[in-house]
């Protein structure tokens, strides 16, 4: 890191924010976003996770819910070879002008549920591709924790795969993603700044000081790792080739109302008695970290299935009953409430922010009583790492200026910088822009500009992992605080 932040430039990346709030979008939202240059809420993946269709359970987001062309489906569509290792949201795969490798593929499974584009890109058996190891510094680290450990080596499993078929497409524009540091930031933070060791105390955890003291390392350990990592990529590149490291979002420790949220369950429990008495059962599964709450609403017998106007009316009685929740002071308990008029199949009902600045002295009133807003909320995660609105953006190679440093960048500017570099229009309904700040004098010649890249997109057909990969995926997304435990 060190080495290209001499020979390029680096400034402050600014994640994005839920209007309204201060809350992030999704990972998955985020990650969207970089490669589509447009707001969640335009390319659809607004989400980590969905309601498996007559199920109780989750099934991560998927691919076919993006209505925006990425920058691999725009290069492609004009001609140049890309290449797409581990990037989130990108199951199943696209059928790309080049490769693509999905997120959540593991070295020997079978090609046909969708992870690899071409099917046999890694060979019938799923080669593992070019061998790489862990130094031994890593491997100490690793070593650990097992959940570490296998963070460690899928990123470096998932590297291993992208070389190798970098090596033989030679892509024009190619995305590579490292996740162990959100994994050791979330759950080692504590150890990173041990003042949150004594909160722990205060929670009656008992410390190991030894353990402490060797966990204390864990996330300058991932960070370290992340620069092997990037190593052995950048070592591999073309030596014209134009390097980008982006970070989503940041990670600090967590605030006072990190994790700390309604609790669905005492929330609809708030409700009036005739929305239950008309046969609606309110079900509260939790689709997404943050105050951005989800609710699917059924009726007893199915009636909404055939009965649209009934399931309208439902909708409509329960918004207007989650927006009048307020405390005896006057304080909305919701700070929004949005309806969706017309869910795809696993998508919630109905969406809401929490009025995280609630004063928490505040009662509520329940029937003929009240009870205080404090006993309304429960703490979802014990992490002690939480997603950071500042994250981090360094470019260096070919078009690229040296040493200028200080300078801050939106995310949404990510997609119109490739495409600069790429020689290719801008597109109007991207909301940001080319980042003069460290483009080269020959990237900054007059561009061309059209309203849009919508017409490269091509719907993706419906897919979803097998049963086990699901329940791996939907285990690792709680185990990182991405999804309530």
């Amino acid at each position: 890191m060190a080495r290209l932040y001499r020979a390029g430039s680096a400034g402050m990346m600014r994640s994005l924010q839920w209007p309204g709030t201060d809350d992030l979008p999704d990972p998955e939202s985020l990650f969207t976003s970089l490669a589509t240059g447009k707001p969640p809420r335009a390319h659809g993946i607004t989400a980590t996770a969905e309601r498996a269709p007559g199920s109780p359970g989750l099934r991560p987001i998927t691919a076919d819910r993006r209505r925006s062309p990425a920058l691999w489906t725009i290069a492609g569509g004009r001609g140049v070879t890309v290449g797409v290792v581990g990037w989130p949201v990108t199951f199943p795969v696209e059928q790309v002008n080049g490769f693509m490798v999905a997120d959540g593929y593991e070295p020997g499974a079978r090609s046909d549920h969708g992870y690899l584009h071409p099917p046999d890109a890694l060979g019938t058996g799923g080669s593992p591709g070019e061998p790489l190891a862990l130094s031994a510094a890593s491997a100490q680290v690793a070593a650990l924790d097992p959940e570490l450990a296998l963070a460690f080596n899928r990123d470096l499993a998932a590297l291993g795969s992208g070389l190798a078929l970098y090596r033989v497409y030679q892509p024009g524009l190619a995305f590579f993603r490292f996740t162990s540091l959100d994994l050791a930031a979330h759950r080692f933070w504590q150890y990173h700044e041990p003042r949150y060791l004594e909160v722990m105390a205060t929670r009656g955890t008992l410390i190991d000081k030894d353990r402490a003291a060797a966990l204390a390392g864990v996330v300058s350990g991932a960070c370290a790792f992340f620069d092997e990592w990037l190593g052995m990529l950048s070592e591999r590149l073309p030596e014209k080739a134009t390097l980008i490291v982006v970070s989503a979002h940041g990670m600090r420790g967590v605030g006072m109302t990190d994790y700390l949220h309604l609790d669905m369950t005492r929330l609809v429990g708030l409700l009036p008695a005739d929305l239950l008495e008309a046969g609606a059962l309110l079900t509260d599964l939790d689709v997404s970290a943050g105050s951005r709450r989800s609710l699917y609403l059924e009726m007893k017998g199915n009636q909404t299935d055939g009965n649209a106007a009934a399931r309208r009316e439902l909708l409509s009685r329960t918004a207007l009953a989650l927006r009048a929740l307020r405390t005896e002071q006057g304080e909305p308990l919701l700070s929004s409430v949005t309806v969706n008029e017309t869910p795809r199949p696993g998508e919630p009902d109905l969406e809401f922010h929490e009025n995280m600045g609630i004063n928490p002295s505040g009662s509520i009133r329940f029937g003929e009583s009240s009870r205080p807003v404090t006993s309304l909320f429960r703490r979802y995660s014990d992490d002690f790492g939480a997603h950071d609105r500042d994250g981090m953006i360094l470019a260096a190679g070919d078009g690229i200026v040296t040493g200028r440093t200080g300078w801050s960048a939106d995310l949404y500017d990510l997609a119109p910088t490739a495409l600069t570099l790429l020689g290719l229009p801008l597109a109007d309904d991207m909301p940001g822009r080319p980042l003069e700040e460290f483009l080269a004098a020959g990237s900054q010649a007059e561009r061309t500009r059209i309203p849009s890249y919508d017409d490269l997109f091509i719907p993706i057909a419906p897919k979803h992992r097998p049963e086990a990969d699901i329940a791996r995926e939907i285990e690792r997304l709680r185990s990182l605080s991405h999804l309530w435990r």
